[in-house]
């Protein structure tokens, strides 16, 4: 008699984010976390995917949000959608998260009138800013950041076990990321952008980007000037010209490494050309304002 052996199925080479984080978060399957609604095609960014043969990165973005503004906004979109290229560093999510209340008022105990809004305040505040697009790649923790420690090491557990690798990188202003004293933080690097203001290893026109104390020297992220190149390429045929290094994307892509107990931590650096927002706008300013208008 012959024997049948049959092979276990072999498990998927992708699997939802979202899945993952109600492991880790809650067991509700009736909570959203992502926004999922039906696009009719509107655009081609598919919900948070993993795959298992590639580092998968998430972003997670901290801040107090006292009150949210235009420049968070802006940051989340610049740092997300140069960063969620599959081939290339392949951001499959950003995770927003507010500081407690003790946090927040610490923070504006010199004001001579401190406002704080209370935690459910910012938070909705972040979510009706945001809108429902960026929802879809983008989930606001309902809790406070201290909640977030416990849950990162549950999330990367449960998608390990299935044998998806996860990497945390954390969304930084320039103003936080100093190149006398560039701040580690998150598990394995940091991520910011010039959008909003100006970074300090950064002086513009063109010139070399400062070494970090500590890092290896900048390089330009690959990937990024082969599209570019080939972006270059393929509107000088269409538009019957000879392409030339003013004609190169108004963005780029640089990182820089260091060993940090023995892995490898990056900060990424997507450098624009041309910021697009007021550098001094933050919530310190906004909360001015408001007292200014309240008098």
């Amino acid at each position: 008699m012959t024997k049948c052996y049959h092979q276990a199925p072999r498990p998927p080479e992708t699997a939802r984010l979202d899945d993952y984080i109600r492991k880790a978060w809650t067991k509700d399957p009736s909570v959203q976390l992502f926004n999922t609604e039906d696009r009719g095609g509107a655009d081609d960014i598919e919900p948070p995917t993993l795959r298992r043969d590639r580092k998968n990165r998430i972003i997670y973005y901290i801040g107090s949000f006292n009150p949210p503004h235009a420049g968070h906004v802006a940051l989340l979109d610049h740092i997300y959608h140069h960063s969620r290229d599959p081939s290339g560093f392949n951001a499959v999510a950003v995770l927003v998260m507010a500081h407690g209340q003790s946090w927040v008022r610490r923070k504006v105990r010199n004001d001579s009138q401190p406002v704080h809004l209370k935690f459910e305040q910012r938070r909705r505040l972040l979510e009706d800013g945001l809108g429902a697009e960026r929802r879809r790649w983008l989930w606001v923790l309902p809790r406070d950041v201290n909640a977030w420690w416990v849950f990162q090491t549950k999330l990367n557990d449960a998608c390990a076990r299935d044998g998806f690798a996860l990497e945390f990188h954390e969304l930084l202003g320039p103003d936080y990321v100093k190149a006398e004293r560039p701040q580690c933080h998150g598990w394995h690097g940091v991520v910011t952008s010039n959008i909003c203001r100006p970074a300090d290893f950064d002086a513009g026109n063109g010139q070399p980007l400062r070494q970090m104390v500590e890092f290896e020297p900048w390089v330009k992220e690959r990937r990024q000037l082969k599209e570019q190149e080939e972006g270059q390429q393929q509107q000088a045929v269409e538009e019957g010209t000879r392409a030339t290094e003013d004609d190169s994307d108004d963005n780029e892509v640089w990182m820089c490494h260091k060993q940090v107990q023995g892995q490898d931590y990056s900060i990424r650096y997507i450098r624009t050309k041309h910021p697009t927002l007021d550098p001094d706008m933050s919530s310190t300013k906004l909360r001015e304002h408001h007292r200014g208008l309240a008098a």
